[in-house]
């Protein structure tokens, strides 16, 4: 969110923007995860999910354990292959090259964030939908934090030199390019590892891992 507002602010200091897991609107995407979750515990047959679920109601919480208790029905029904955040947590720390001190820093940026940012109250639609540079999103279609419901909405209402929405299936490996004018599959193809950030050199693109480690790779093919 920051940095898209940078790249708005400062055009001279980027040759373009590309952003992951794109937070448009908190609530709201809280909302649609709710009824996600809600509906595939449905599905099942889950009645202490449903049940859980129901007695809390639709986001926006004022009580934190109404949000735990998302949260928890979240990781139980996620369909993404990055797994739970109990298992996102333990990949952090048992990271190859990865020391106490990367944990902290990591750790130290959401605490940061939190301090100085409401998020809360952040809503890109209303800061402004013109770019004068290109713009690139990529969702994880199964994404509970950052449904790309909202990703596509924001997407489909700005203006720039060049946008492209990229949809991950399954939340990551296999990736969908859609055309920006008719909304139609252009490509798909598959990738290796998880994706937390991403950023393009002129040449090649840069994928961090959220460990020390990058890679580099041909924008073309993504290897």
């Amino acid at each position: 969110v920051v940095l898209l507002e940078m790249a708005r602010a400062r055009r001279d200091l980027f040759a373009a923007y590309v952003g992951t897991g794109l937070l448009v609107h908190r609530d709201d995407g809280r909302a649609i995860a709710y009824e996600r979750v809600l509906a595939r515990a449905r599905e099942q047959s889950h009645a202490e999910a449903v049940a859980a679920l129901e007695e809390i109601g639709r986001p926006p919480y004022a009580r934190p354990e109404d949000m735990r208790t998302l949260n928890r029905w979240s990781d139980a029904f996620t369909r993404a292959e990055e797994g739970t955040a109990a298992n996102r947590l333990i990949e952090l720390l048992l990271a190859p090259r990865q020391s106490h001190g990367d944990v902290a820093s990591y750790l130290g940026g959401y605490v940061a964030s939190d301090e100085q940012f409401d998020l809360g109250a952040m809503d890109l639609r209303k800061s402004g939908t013109s770019f004068e540079l290109p713009i690139v999103f990529i969702q994880g279609a199964e994404d509970l934090d950052t449904p790309i419901e909202l990703a596509r909405s924001y997407y489909d209402s700005i203006t720039a030199p060049h946008k492209e929405l990229v949809a991950l299936p399954n939340g990551g490996h296999a990736a969908l390019v859609y055309d920006r004018a008719t909304f139609r599959e252009k490509r798909r193809f598959r990738y290796r590892g998880e994706g937390w950030g991403l950023t393009f050199d002129g040449r090649r693109l840069i994928l961090s891992d959220g460990t020390p480690q990058l890679r580099f790779l041909d924008p073309g093919t993504w290897q």
